[in-house]
């Protein structure tokens, strides 16, 4: 399932609490702050999991249409770690 903003804000309009602009503003307040701890560290979501960025490092690879081998710039990847229970397992990953 791809999990969109305009999804998550849809998804709580129908819980009507709130408005559909509410519902908006709060999920994109709500990335946008995750967004802000991510540049500080890890992002630790209680009951849910947790988000960081890793470095990665340079790697070496070839384009496609020449074979050519290119060098890779070192760049960041985003990582999460969804605590078993939320997902239905029990805390220790099992199923």
């Amino acid at each position: 399932m791809i999990l969109t903003k305009a999804r998550i804000a849809d998804e709580l309009f129908a819980q009507d609490i709130f408005t559909r602009t509410e519902s908006a503003r709060i999920i994109d307040t709500l990335f946008e702050l995750m967004k802000k701890s991510l540049q500080k560290g890890v992002v630790l979501g209680s009951g849910f999991g947790k988000f960081s960025v890793k470095k990665k490092a340079t790697a070496q690879g070839q384009t496609p249409t020449d074979r050519e081998v290119d060098e890779a710039a070192a760049g960041k990847n985003g990582d999460i770690q969804v605590f078993w229970r939320f997902a239905g397992g029990d805390e220790r990953g099992g199923e």
